[in-house]
């Protein structure tokens, strides 16, 4: 993708530039890759993915696109992607025995990060600018809403927006509840959405809706805090 940006002018004008060599920059990127964190990879991505839609945007609009560049976007994002879906496929949990070994493996660093700070530590400032205590009012709300969804199958559209406004009232809702009780409510969240999880039939969990919720309010969400609670990806 990040190749995206470059090659459109050419393709806009009707011709192609230089082509890299494939199997060279594949090797490179896999022995890169090696040294990168998870949390890097993924920044890459993203970003990656992002200036690919703003050359998408930035497209003549008063005019076809040449189909060099048409060609150009697809195969190297949707039209590649699919060439690794089983591959990612094959790397998600497919039952919630599964994805529950992923869930325990992650809360444990997470949970021992914050117990190693003490009741007195969660009140000092992690790293991201917030308190430690408001991250973990911030991940036991998420539980609280991922179990929600599960039970009532009412699954929330979420956008940036929203996202933004549920975490600012999760923190602010905690704002004078104390060190011991907030880590009690932090466990039994996470009790409680481990039991909604282990309850789910793999039919239930092939829904990529409440795959999504079970997966992104627990490890997924827990990973992204790694970083500012000093674990190593």
């Amino acid at each position: 993708m990040e190749q995206v940006p470059a090659e459109m002018p050419n393709r806009l004008a009707g011709r192609r530039g230089p082509a890299p060599d494939i199997d060279a920059e594949n090797a490179r990127e896999a022995k890169a890759g090696a040294e990168r964190s998870a949390e890097e990879v993924l920044h890459r991505l993203d970003t990656a993915y992002r200036m690919v839609v703003g050359t998408v945007k930035a497209l003549p609009q008063d005019r076809d696109v040449p189909f060099l560049a048409v060609r150009l976007v697809v195969g190297e994002t949707y039209g590649h992607f699919v060439e690794h879906g089983a591959e990612v496929e094959a790397a998600l949990p497919k039952t919630a025995a599964a994805m529950l070994e992923r869930f325990d493996d992650v809360w444990r660093r997470f949970r021992a990060a914050l117990r190693e700070r003490g009741r007195a530590g969660l009140g000092e400032t992690t790293p991201a600018g917030w308190t430690y205590r408001d991250l973990a009012a911030h991940a036991a709300a998420w539980m609280q809403e991922a179990a929600r969804e599960i039970d009532t199958n009412e699954i929330t559209t979420w956008n940036k927006d929203s996202i933004q406004a549920f975490n600012d009232r999760a923190v602010e809702a905690h704002r004078l509840v104390g060190p011991e009780a907030m880590l009690d409510e932090l466990d039994t969240s996470q009790r409680r959405i481990r039991e909604a999880i282990a309850e789910l039939a793999d039919d239930r969990l092939a829904n990529e809706k409440i795959f999504d919720i079970a997966a992104w309010c627990t490890y997924l969400h827990w990973g992204e805090h790694f970083a500012e609670l000093g674990i190593s990806l």
